[in-house]
C-alpha cells in the first residue's frame, strides 16, 4: 500500500515516529524523507498523492497555524478521490477541522502517540485485508467469466453443427 503523509514541518519528529511504525507494511511518501534537491515542490507532492492509495494527515496546533500547505494537499487528495485518514492531536479544537469536516479521524496524543499509532496500524491491516479480499473476488469473477465464455463457445459450437 502506498501512503502519503501530509503534515506541518514543525511536526517532523512526530511524523517520523508515525512513519517508522508503518513503513514495514507501506511505501511511504512524505516531504522529509522523499524530497530531492532540485525538485519543484508542488508537482512532486501532487504526484505522491496521485500515486498513493491512502493519505494520512497529521493535525496538530502547528498544522492549524500553517494550514495552507496541508489544506492544498488534502484538497488535492479529495479531488483525486483518495481515502484520507486524519490523525488529530488532542490539543486541536474539533471546530477547527473545517477542511477535514465529515472525515472520521484517529485521536493522537502528541506526548504519547502509541495508542493513536496502534489504532492506525489496525486500520492499515483492515484496509490491507479488504484490498486482498477485493482482489480475490475480482479474480474469482474473472475466472467465472472465462468459464462462462468457454461454456457459451461450446454451446455455440454444438448449436451450429
Amino acid at each position: 500500500m502506498k501512503v502519503f503523509i501530509s503534515y506541518s514541518t514543525h511536526d517532523t519528529e512526530l511524523v517520523k515516529e508515525v512513519a517508522d511504525s508503518v513503513k514495514s507494511k507501506t511505501e511511504l511518501f512524505y516531504w522529509e524523507e522523499a524530497h530531492r534537491p532540485g525538485d519543484e515542490a508542488w508537482p512532486r507532492i501532487f504526484s505522491w498523492i496521485d500515486e498513493s492509495d491512502l493519505v494520512l494527515v497529521v493535525i496538530t496546533d502547528s498544522t492549524l497555524k500553517r494550514a495552507f500547505s496541508v489544506g492544498q494537499e488534502v484538497g488535492h487528495a479529495r479531488k483525486a478521490g483518495k481515502r484520507i485518514i486524519p490523525l488529530v492531536s488532542s490539543e486541536v479544537d474539533l471546530k477547527d477541522l473545517g477542511f477535514l469536516s465529515g472525515i472520521t479521524f484517529i485521536p493522537l496524543d502528541v506526548r504519547d502517540p502509541a495508542k493513536g499509532i496502534e489504532s492506525l496500524q489496525k486500520e492499515l491491516e483492515r484496509l490491507e485485508n479488504e484490498s486482498r479480499e477485493l482482489a480475490l473476488n475480482q479474480k474469482g469473477s474473472n475466472e467465472n467469466g472465462v468459464a462462462a465464455l468457454v461454456g457459451l463457445g461450446v454451446l455455440f459450437f454444438l448449436l451450429s453443427r
